[in-house]
């Protein structure tokens, strides 16, 4: 912010030079999202509408369930700006209690290997409440920042109900994900 004599009025007139900038959300429902090939989260149909919905068990083996997903980079996000990453779930309404969640992630540059190790390991814990047909938002920050390079960020997202800090005996459902990045209010590349 600043003062700047304006010679036609005579006046000091009052500039603003700060960037606009706008926090922008892309949900994606759980037909976006993939299942891999082990280890796979079961797609079912959730609700009276019978949208989809991944479900992660409560057993042994839980710990391994996942669920995939790419997201192509918009081209007026800010680099400068971590990004997040939300997942909206739900848990058996008998069943209330703290779902641990891990999301793994993996930044890549046009024809990058996607087999590479993941970037980053982030984790979140979600309070579940008996609420019926109510979503747990629970948001995962602290991702790295993309080079100026990448394009694409690939990401899993496991269940961790063996963790202590997961107390719903039950299944939970994942119902969708959102990319959540900030951008320029004009909408130009920063």
């Amino acid at each position: 912010m600043t003062w700047k004599y304006n010679p036609f009025t005579g006046n000091l007139d009052y500039y603003s030079v700060d960037v606009a900038q706008t926090l922008n959300a892309l949900w994606m429902d759980a037909q976006s999202i993939r299942a891999p090939s082990t280890h796979p989260a079961e797609l079912i149909s959730h609700g009276t509408l019978e949208t989809p919905a991944f479900q992660f068990a409560d057993a042994i083996e839980a710990n391994q369930e996942s669920v995939t997903f790419n997201m192509r980079l918009p081209n007026r996000m800010d680099r400068s700006v971590a990004p997040t990453i939300t997942i909206g779930w739900s848990a058996d309404g008998i069943s209330p209690g703290n779902c641990r969640w891990q999301l793994e992630y993996l930044w890549t540059a046009p024809g990058e290997d996607t087999g590479a190790e993941t970037q980053g390991t982030l984790f979140v814990t979600g309070i579940a409440t008996v609420v019926a047909d109510g979503l747990v938002i629970s948001t995962f920050i602290g991702i790295d920042l993309p080079s100026a390079v990448d394009i694409c960020l690939h990401c899993r997202i496991t269940r961790l109900s063996e963790d202590v800090l997961d107390t719903i005996s039950d299944t939970v459902e994942l119902h969708g994900v959102c990319l959540g990045w900030t951008s320029n209010k004009l909408g130009l590349p920063t």
